[in-house]
């Protein structure tokens, strides 16, 4: 095998190899055995046509598997042979096929960039006392008592935490503009889960009546194309129900397992706070660390990489705000801006995964499996029919990627706290589904994991006036449901 290497600068590579024209009739021999085992051509016995007529009749399928039985095998041979790793799709091209002569090919591609990886000595963090007062304490009961309290209606105008069941329409200039209308919408008043101007004309509403209002969207509001504006909103109020909270005892603890006293509730919850506040202070340890990470370093990264992420970025662009992509200078403003984030989280990942077979971070597919099956039942969908899909295909490959994000994470947040710091001092770590009993959730929801990762969703219905707008969509939506 003959290969040279030229560099094209920037990170890209262009190799040009020969095969040995003995490899190639091998293959060709190879191909030429499976066709007189599994062809039959009327006229000849199995397996007893004249070659010549098989290779006249087949002289394409013949060079489409010899090429791709020694292609890929000698492009991994020549990567190895000149040490390169490559970080982008390879381009083929040029590639001659003659049963008669060396098989010939050119390949381009970007490769891995080189760098001197950071000590992780010179990083610091520091991880703070993990403690939980009365009022926390107290406030987490009081959601649970409010998660399990049973509603009735009232009679007299709406009050903070007061349950209201209403419709609503938003016009801009006499127009209704995507998720301005919803019916049957429910909100807890005093919850921040609406516009603070929407959950504030909710107050003093009575069941049975109508009332219309204005409201200006925030500023920093999520469907850029509503920031500033105003819209009108008419609201008709179905029913007004107030909660009746349950009391603390013998009949309340039944909903928690084996819980006798009151005080064992609170210890548990306690417990659970406990784990809750250590496991948001380790996320906002990692996050600190990939800050200094990436001041840490400077080189190129693949530019087809960025590019291929400035598409999803302008796809994404043209849902949630479609006016910028008619505006050229706006737009490569914000494009210019989003490529610097870009390059910066693709050095974090190229220094990651050096970290990673530093120290030895394996994550196994067992690990991403259970994730992805764990996720496609949080979406209710079938694991095995999902993974079939190209959206279970990225959600799988979203899976491994965040799985290898967090777990080389975990272990250099680890490294920089030093020998029993990895944990927050005075946290126990718990794994709360294995305690016994039934674990105090303050609501019904599931959990939002970690790191963005796979950050699929399936979100249906109507939309509701939330503090923040959903990427892809007008309705005020809360920041919650976004990514």
């Amino acid at each position: 095998m003959n290969v040279t290497v030229e560099d094209l600068g920037n990170l890209k590579r262009k190799l040009s190899v020969e095969i040995p024209l003995s490899e190639v009739q091998a293959a060709y021999e190879e191909v030429y055995g499976q066709i007189r085992s599994n062809v039959r051509i009327k006229g000849f016995r199995p397996g007893k046509f004249p070659r010549a007529l098989a290779e006249k009749r087949f002289k394409t399928l013949m060079e489409q598997e010899a090429t791709r039985n020694l292609v890929p095998k000698y492009f991994d041979l020549a990567l190895k042979e000149k040490d390169l790793s490559p970080a982008t799709e390879p381009d083929f091209d040029n590639l001659e096929v003659d049963k008669a002569k060396p098989l010939k090919f050119d390949v381009k591609f970007e490769v891995v960039p080189k760098f001197e990886l950071p000590p992780v000595e010179g990083f610091k963090l520091k991880a703070k006392p993990v403690k939980i007062g009365a009022k926390e304490l107290d406030e987490r009961i009081e959601q649970l008592r409010r998660s399990r309290a049973t509603l009735t209606d009232k009679d007299g105008a709406a009050e903070s935490g007061d349950t209201v069941t209403f419709d609503f329409n938003g016009t801009m200039d006499g127009t209704p503009f995507e998720g301005s209308t919803a019916t049957g919408q429910t909100h807890e008043l005093g919850r921040e889960r609406l516009l603070p101007e929407f959950d504030k004309q909710l107050h003093g509403v009575i069941a049975g009546t109508e009332k219309s209002f204005d409201l200006t969207f925030p500023d920093d509001y999520g469907a850029e194309h509503l920031r500033g504006k105003t819209a009108t909103f008419a609201v008709k109020v179905h029913k007004v129900q107030q909660a009746q909270l349950p009391e603390l005892d013998a009949e309340f603890l039944k909903g928690f397992g084996e819980l006798a006293t009151v005080e064992e509730l609170k210890d548990r919850v306690k417990q659970q706070l406990s784990n809750e506040e250590t496991r948001k202070q380790r996320q906002t340890l990692m996050e600190e660390l990939a800050e200094q990470i990436k001041g840490a370093v400077a080189f190129d990264v693949p530019e087809q990489l960025v590019g291929n992420q400035l598409h999803e970025f302008e796809h994404r662009l043209s849902h949630d705000d479609p006016e910028a992509l008619k505006d050229e200078a706006k737009l490569q403003t914000l494009k210019d801006a989003e490529a610097q984030k870009i390059k910066a989280n693709l050095r974090l990942q190229f220094v990651l995964d050096e970290y990673a077979r530093q120290f030895s971070v394996e994550t196994t597919q067992d690990e991403v499996q259970q994730r992805f099956v764990m996720q496609a039942y949080m979406l209710q969908q079938n694991p095995g029919e999902l993974v079939k899909t190209p959206f279970g295909q990225r959600l799988l490959m979203q899976t491994q990627q965040d799985l290898a994000y967090n777990k080389t994470m975990e272990h250099l947040v680890d490294k920089v706290l030093g020998p029993a710091k990895g944990q927050a001092e005075g946290a126990e770590t718990v794994d709360e589904a294995g305690q016994a009993g039934q674990e105090p959730q303050a609501a019904a929801e599931p959990k939002e994991q970690a790191h963005a990762g796979a950050k699929a969703s399936a979100r249906s219905g109507a939309a509701k006036p939330r503090r923040k707008a959903a990427k892809s969509g007008a309705e005020p939506d809360d920041a919650a449901d976004s990514d």
